[in-house]
């Protein structure tokens, strides 16, 4: 819980300093896994 906790306090100081450089890899990381999603199950049944 400790390293977790340290995590979200390292994420929440880099999104308060840099608001547009922590908004991007969320959105990135948002497409890919969206994209991911879809397109496992159609590699599977295929």
């Amino acid at each position: 819980m400790k390293g977790k906790r340290i995590l979200f306090m390292v994420l929440l100081l880099a999104a308060e300093s840099e608001p547009n450089f922590a908004a991007l890899p969320w959105r990135k990381l948002d497409a890919v896994q969206s994209e991911r999603v879809l397109r496992v199950p159609a590699e599977a049944y295929d």
